[in-house]
């Protein structure tokens, strides 16, 4: 079913998700490629960035965590996990 839509943003981050749970080399750099390719097709969707802020923070890369959650914020500033990704709470 995935291979059908390979190209939808939905299905790239479920492959992205797959790909996380198998702690198999090289795992990490294909779903960061594959949010990525999610990121471009859907430049309103929030999962494919919050996933690659945590994949970002797992990498030790803050400054990009840091980034990708502004850019998150842009789209929805007040979504929790926009809020969680910038350290904040929501009231």
């Amino acid at each position: 079913m995935l291979e059908q839509h390979a190209d939808s943003p939905l299905a790239l981050v479920g492959l992205a998700q797959l790909a996380l749970r198998d702690k198999g080399q090289g795992n990490s750099a294909r779903a960061e490629s594959l949010l990525q390719q999610a990121r471009t097709q859907n430049p309103k969707a929030l999962d494919p960035r919050l996933m690659l802020v945590s994949l970002h923070l797992r990498t030790g890369d803050r400054a990009g965590a840091l980034e990708l959650s502004r850019e998150a914020s842009q789209i929805a500033p007040d979504a929790p996990g926009v809020l969680r990704a910038l350290g904040t709470r929501a009231t």
